[in-house]
């Protein structure tokens, strides 16, 4: 089982990020990373689940979570400190396989992913620790679906 190496600065990142949790200093996810923000387009509300377009097909890969930029509106706000101390630990002590077997779920929307159901807590420590890869699951939904949030 392969795990994740940080570097010296990471693992220093690691370790003050975890206190910094510990401690209440950071409680928000724009504590944490400096971008956290929602979509501006999602997928239509006005489409049903007989949609041609839905499910749309998914993608594996390891992806650059310095390109996850946030989450949905149903999910901004989430913040667990006891996660992320959790994931911080974890990466800090070489214990975060690399091919985790229910990795993060994102949207890719333009050139920028945003978790879904999955995978928040996951995807804000590996962005906070500047790691180069993180195993996710992603959909492309088609531009045509696609509306503006103010729009709906």
């Amino acid at each position: 089982m392969e795990t994740y190496t940080l570097t010296d600065p990471q693992r220093d990142r690691a370790r003050d990020l975890y206190h910094k949790v510990d401690d209440g200093k950071i409680s928000t996810p724009t504590e944490l990373v400096n971008e956290w923000k929602t979509p501006s387009r999602i997928t239509d509300p006005m489409l049903d689940s007989d949609s041609d377009f839905l499910p749309y097909p998914e993608k594996t890969e390891f992806i650059n979570p310095s390109n996850i930029t946030g989450t949905f509106e149903s999910n901004i706000n989430r913040f667990n400190p006891g996660r992320i101390k959790s994931h911080l630990a974890r990466f800090h002590n070489g214990e975060f396989r690399r091919d985790d077997p229910a990795p993060p779920r994102l949207q890719k929307i333009g050139n920028e992913y945003y978790v879904t159901s999955d995978g928040i807590h996951r995807s804000l420590t590996a962005k906070a620790l500047d790691l180069p890869e993180l195993k996710c699951i992603y959909s492309i939904p088609p531009e045509e679906i696609l509306v503006h949030r103010e729009d709906r």
